[in-house]
């Protein structure tokens, strides 16, 4: 039964471990432009269950649930954004480099649209 339950909510485990960096939700906002997470990034010293203890950076240390941090991705973590130098192409499984991406550009077809003419009274003026 817990399992169908967790299926439909799709609940899931928490990747958040111990040493791992996180932003944790502003608990107090502002007004409506507040973000929603805080602009310092915490430390998580423990984990029992859903519950984190996480440490700011001036060493104090919260409680909170998993719902209510986030995993912090430094700039220089990003896998997707490879820079490759010019001349050099990726090779693909075989070693055989990938074909240039081909810019097609399509054009949206336009609407007909009826020509008006004006009345001649318009034009005597």
């Amino acid at each position: 039964m817990k399992e169908y339950a967790d299926e439909r909510r799709n609940a899931r485990e928490c990747n958040i471990g111990i040493g791992d960096q996180v932003l944790v939700t502003n608990l107090r906002k502002e007004n409506k432009l507040t973000t929603t997470f805080g602009k310092d990034i915490y430390t998580v010293v423990g984990k029992k269950g859903n519950r984190l203890v996480v440490v700011d950076p001036n060493g104090v240390r919260h409680s909170r649930n998993v719902s209510q941090v986030k995993l912090y991705h430094s700039p220089g973590d990003n896998q997707d954004d490879k820079v490759v130098p010019d001349g050099e192409r990726e090779l693909d499984a075989e070693g055989v480099p990938d074909p240039e991406p081909s810019v097609a550009v399509q054009q949206r077809p336009r609407r007909s649209t009826r020509t008006t003419q004006r009345a001649e009274y318009v034009y005597k003026l």
